[in-house]
């Protein structure tokens, strides 16, 4: 399976599945509260998806402006149409940062996206959109919570093998102007079995991308016979945080 399959989203789908996990956003992101020290003004809420991310920011920072940009269209309409706040604002954009202006942002968040783009807009180019006192959050599954998951082997395996730790990338290495902490929160979670049914059969959790249509079919067969009332997975991510060093 290659890390370089390109998945496709359904918007609907896509919210049906993770919408289980909107208390869990919630609390990861009060874990890097203590970081921050201040209430951000600003947030950009880099490869926002449906907007699932930034309403947890939203319920953690109450009076700040959110952008959340993403690449996929149809994932940014359907984020603008359920998401009912004034202060929250989309925008689909193939570059994401072209139109932000250095210096503007308090907090950038990113979460469990980073891996897809990582080459392309690397921590410097975050740090140029920071404000004084900004903070970028990088918030990555654990491979621990990538093998909880109940899939067909194969995309289990592969799941957490990427994920895994030590990461050999580089990308969490802070330089000498910026500076790093990290830590994890994790829980477990019950997803409906309608729901994650339907995301496996989509393809729409990570590692059954590439998968053949008859392996998850009889992958779904063979749990059938247990009569689930529901998935329990464990969501944990390591949370990443930077914040410029004055």
């Amino acid at each position: 399976m290659s890390q370089d399959f390109k998945p496709t989203y359904y918007p609907q789908e896509y919210r049906n599945f993770y919408s289980a996990f909107d208390n869990y956003n919630v609390k990861l992101i009060e874990v890097a509260k203590p970081v921050l020290n201040f209430e951000p003004a600003r947030i950009l809420d880099l490869a926002c998806g449906i907007g699932l991310s930034s309403l947890a920011l939203r319920a953690n920072f109450a009076n700040a402006h959110i952008l959340g940009i993403d690449i996929a269209p149809d994932m940014i309409e359907l984020a603008k149409t359920s998401v009912q706040d004034a202060n929250i604002e989309f925008r689909c954009s193939e570059t994401m940062l072209r139109d932000i202006p250095k210096g503007t942002i308090d907090m950038v968040f990113v979460k469990s996206a980073y891996h897809h783009f990582e080459n392309q807009i690397t921590l410097s180019h975050l740090k140029e959109v920071l404000s004084k006192n900004g903070v970028i959050a990088i918030a990555e599954r654990t491979s621990r919570s990538a093998r909880s998951y109940p899939l067909p082997d194969i995309a289990r395996r592969y799941w957490a093998d990427y994920f895994a730790l030590p990461r050999e990338e580089s990308r969490f290495v802070a330089d000498d102007s910026i500076k790093l902490s990290v830590c994890s929160y994790g829980e477990y979670v019950d997803i409906a079995v309608e729901d994650y049914v339907m995301a496996l059969k989509n393809r729409q959790i990570f590692g059954t991308w590439a998968l053949k249509q008859e392996v998850i079919e009889q992958w779904l067969v063979e749990q059938s016979v247990k009569k689930l009332e529901a998935f329990t997975v464990f969501e944990e991510f390591w949370m990443y945080l930077y914040k410029q060093v004055i």
